[in-house]
């Protein structure tokens, strides 16, 4: 090989070298900068185990780390979400904490709090049940870095044997319609679509709300969708949406609603008359009186004359016959 290539290839090489040379250089400055902003925090222990037990009451101590040591609010939180959905509610009330949040400082690295762990009298449904202890920097910090949160919830293990499990335990959480209605209305007006729905749970019902469809000779024209509210047990309410006839013409129009609660939901039917602008007035009674005060008056008049006619017909003989 020649001068000239080697000279060429070098001057490739040392290129490629000072391109990487560059990157690795944008990399480091890149963790230098965020290793300032990214902090993260632990928990212990990792795990905590109960034999479910009948009202049994049992605690642990929770250590929550602030590595590395800073300023910062921490929240401490209780989460369900590797539970079961349909036992969730069994569960709500399973762990109390003896507080929720903490605040460290740059030279506290370590804090506790008790967690108590009271069991009811039993469950719905046996097998081991898990729930989670965690920690999690506080909102209040978003402020001031980005949050890492690896490895900071405890796991929380109830076993349940098939001894102490049973339906009776499970908390009910059901809905049912009453009543669903739309009032009639004219061309162009807005009819009001209420849904009267009752509770029939254990405990309140949070985020209930309905869906109505119209629909016009099997086709969907408009979905309406009421407001959230929440039922407490046995509690009635109305769920209320407006719905604009517009142009449409005088119809009977097909309503279906579904109303949603607690991943689950309730179906009815029903139907909105739209009536014609040609209204019919009952004539006032009156009005006929006067009609037939009016007639019986013609009538009366008609005899009278009828009557007057004559006598003068009858006078007028006579009044020929004194005069010859």
């Amino acid at each position: 090989m020649n001068q000239q290539g080697l000279r060429a290839q070098w001057l490739l090489l040392k290129a490629s070298l000072y391109k990487m040379q560059c990157k690795l250089t944008f990399i480091i400055l890149l963790i230098l900068i965020l290793s300032n902003l990214v902090y993260g925090l632990g928990v212990s222990p990792g795990k905590f185990l109960v034999d479910f037990k009948p009202n049994l009451t049992t605690s642990f101590e929770m250590g929550v780390y602030n590595y590395p040591a800073k300023n910062q609010d921490v929240d401490v939180y209780v989460s369900y979400s590797e539970l079961d959905k349909d036992v969730v509610s069994e569960f709500r009330n399973v762990i109390s904490l003896e507080k929720t949040e903490l605040t460290f400082t740059q030279q506290e690295g370590m804090k506790t709090l008790n967690v108590s762990i009271n069991l009811p009298q039993g469950f719905s449904k046996a097998g081991v049940h898990e729930l989670r202890v965690g920690a999690m920097p506080s909102m209040r910090n978003s402020r001031e870095g980005v949050s890492v949160v690896a490895g900071n919830e405890i796991r929380v293990l109830i076993n349940v044997s098939a001894e102490y499990a049973s339906d009776k335990f499970a908390k009910i959480k059901r809905l049912i319609i009453e009543n669903f209605n739309a009032n009639d209305v004219k061309e162009g007006e807005k009819s009001n679509i209420t849904l009267l729905v009752k509770s029939e749970s254990d405990e309140t019902l949070t985020g209930v709300f309905g869906v109505i469809k119209v629909l016009r000779n099997g086709t969907e024209i408009a979905t309406l969708k009421t407001e959230n509210i929440s039922l407490e047990p046995q509690e009635e309410k109305t769920l209320k949406v407006v719905f604009n006839t517009g142009v449409l013409q005088a119809s009977t129009l097909i309503l279906t609603a579904e109303v949603f609660y607690d991943s689950k939901s309730e179906k009815a039917n029903g139907v909105l008359n739209i009536l014609g602008n040609t209204e019919k007035r009952n004539f006032p009674w009156w009005w006929i009186l006067i009609i037939l005060l009016l007639i019986i008056i013609i009538i009366l008049l008609i005899i009278w004359l009828r009557r007057k006619e004559k006598e003068e017909q009858s006078k007028q003989p006579k009044q020929s016959q004194q005069s010859s």
